[in-house]
Formats: structure tokens, C-alpha cells, sequence
């Protein structure tokens, strides 16, 4: 190493920056309007530094190679989790589908009512249930007529709970609880919707802890440049992982490429084709269910965290009261 440094040691000792700190206002003035100065038989470059205090000089050596790597480091490295969570939303939604996508809402309940009487809607949908569930209905690969899903709607707002384990009577006689599999199916799609909102929350979690350390590898040059970039990582990195890929991942493309295009190879399970009111009732709500939570994190992180740090720094003084009391050796 010392032999090294000798036989480079002119280019070892030859400054490349030098911070010029100016105390007459007229120097400055004639300086700061130049591009480069003739001094010392070269014509070094000009131009007004940053305050002292937010350059990181430690960071100053680090190469522009060094940092593009692991700029691209950082990119793959989000690439992977934000893939991670495309392939955990892709298959909720396709979990959602196979729960609620039998139920058929080919007609409307107001058009359902205009026709039958609410017993014949009531025997019509003990009916379907028994033909689908019971009797082989599922193993035929057909929808459920509408009939179960809007008798089931009218029966769960007048009973409340309790619609669940009533039972209605079939066209032969035979008594069936009616509406216990639509709503377990529903709450099961309540349960995934609510696993989803959380599991974006804890990606974005995960995400900013990530962006945070491995920007600061990258080794700025100052502590502006390292806020911004670090800020705008995070953004654009939970920006997709919240919006872009919730809302891609619902979407159906039939309409844009009818059904042959990379959209539609790439987000097969997507059911909504415009922002309808179906489309608010689901994928807008799961949206608001997970900025709610997102905009509540900050304060359950700081609940938890601190939490933590009182909890060691209790078991460290004994559970006792004396804040000066401590079982780590002291000088």
C-alpha cells in the first residue's frame, strides 16, 4: 500500500475541489459571475457551494459508478417487493372472485321484486340454494341466479345477524338455511379485503425502512440531495404499492384490447371496466379503508416503538421506579 501511494503520489496530493471561503463582498461579486478563474497554470471550474453544515463530507470520495450501481440496487430491490405485492393482490382478488363471482347480478333486485311476490322470491331462492349447494349445482359450473342474492340482501337488513341460521322452505317441503353460505362468502371477501389493506400498510412499512437505509448507501453528497431523494422514493415506491397496483389489479380491460392484449395477460382477475358504483363500493373502499390506516400509522409506529424502548428501558432498572438504577456495567 505505501509502495502504491509513493508512485502516485503526485496525483495523490493534487486536489480536484477546493471550498473557497470569501470574506470580501467585491472578491465575491467579481468571482461568483465567472465559469472558470486562471490560477495556478489551469483554469479550474467555478461555482457557489453549498452551506458547510449540509455537505456530508465523508461522502465527498464516493465514486459516480459506485453510486449508479447501487441506485440500480435500489430499483431492483423495490421492483421485487412491489412484484411481491402484485402476486399477493393478484391472487386475493382471485380468491374474491371464486367467493362472490357465482353470485349472478345479471338482473336487479327492483326488477326481481316487480315480477314475484316476496314468497315466491323467498321459495325461489330456498330453491336455488338447495339445487346449487345440495344438489350438485356448484359441480355444473353455472352462476347463482340473482333471486338468492337479493332475497338474501332484504332478509340480512330486517333480521340483522340472525338471517344467517333461518330457514325457508323449498318448493318440495324441505327446510334449508337459505342465506348461510352467501354471507359466509361475504364476510370470507371482508376478511380478504381487510388481509389486503393491512398487507399494504406493512409492504409500505417495510418500504420506507428499506428506501431509508439503502438511499443512505448510496453516499450523497449532501443531506438535501439524500432528504429528496429518499422522499421521493418513498412516495413514488408506496404510491404504486397502494394505488397503482390496487387499482390495475380490479380492473378489466375487455373493453380496451378485448381481452387479448398484454393488460389483460398481465391483470387477468380484474372484474370492474369503468369507475362505477360497483367500483367505489369495492375497490373505492378499499382504497379509503387503506389510506385510513396509512394516514394512522405514524402514530401507532411512534405508540409502538416507543413502546419498545420503555419497555427495555423498564426491564433494565429492575422494574423499579429509580430512572437511575440500570444493569449495564457503567464506566
Amino acid at each position: 500500500m505505501t509502495k502504491r501511494l509513493h508512485e502516485s503520489y503526485d496525483d495523490t496530493i493534487t486536489p480536484v475541489s477546493a471550498f473557497v471561503c470569501i470574506e470580501c463582498e467585491t472578491a465575491y461579486n467579481l468571482v461568483c459571475g465567472e465559469e472558470t478563474l486562471a490560477l495556478f497554470g489551469g483554469n479550474p471550474k467555478v461555482k457557489e457551494a453549498v452551506e458547510p453544515t449540509n455537505i456530508i463530507w465523508e461522502n465527498r470520495d464516493f465514486s459516480k459508478l459506485v453510486r449508479v450501481a447501487k441506485a440500480f440496487m435500489i430499483l431492483v430491490a423495490v421492483v421485487v417487493v412491489l412484484f411481491l405485492t402484485f402476486i399477493a393482490t393478484f391472487k386475493a382478488k382471485d380468491m374474491q372472485n371464486q367467493l362472490v363471482g357465482k353470485y349472478s347480478t345479471a338482473m336487479k333486485c327492483s326488477e326481481i321484486k316487480d315480477m314475484y311476490s316476496d314468497l315466491q322470491i323467498q321459495t325461489m331462492a330456498a330453491d336455488e340454494y338447495q339445487a346449487y349447494y345440495l344438489k350438485g349445482g356448484a359441480d355444473e359450473d353455472r352462476d347463482i341466479s340473482p333471486v338468492l342474492g337479493c332475497f338474501c340482501d332484504d332478509l340480512l337488513d330486517d333480521e340483522g345477524d340472525g338471517a344467517a341460521e333461518m330457514e325457508f322452505a323449498t318448493t318440495d317441503k324441505k327446510m334449508v338455511t337459505t342465506c348461510s353460505e352467501i354471507y359466509t362468502d361475504r364476510s370470507s371477501v371482508a376478511l380478504i379485503q381487510t388481509g389486503v389493506s393491512m398487507g399494504i400498510v406493512a409492504i409500505n412499512f417495510i418500504l420506507k425502512v428499506m428506501l431509508i437505509e439503502m438511499v443512505s448507501g448510496l453516499r450523497l453528497k449532501t443531506m438535501t440531495l439524500e432528504t429528496d431523494i429518499t422522499m421521493q422514493a418513498i412516495f413514488a415506491g408506496q404510491f404504486v404499492n397502494t394505488a397503482i397496483l390496487l387499482v390495475l389489479n380490479n380492473a378489466n380491460f375487455i373493453d380496451f384490447d378485448e381481452g387479448y392484449g398484454p393488460l389483460s395477460l398481465i391483470f387477468p382477475v380484474g372484474t370492474e371496466t369503468d369507475f362505477t358504483v360497483n367500483w367505489y363500493a369495492t375497490v373505492g373502499l378499499l382504497l379509503i379503508s387503506t389510506l385510513i390506516v396509512q394516514a394512522l400509522w405514524p402514530l401507532i409506529e411512534v405508540s409502538m416503538f416507543g413502546s419498545m424502548a420503555w419497555g427495555k428501558q423498564y426491564f433494565d432498572r429492575g422494574f423499579g421506579s429509580d430512572t437511575y438504577k440500570t444493569s449495564m456495567p457503567t464506566a
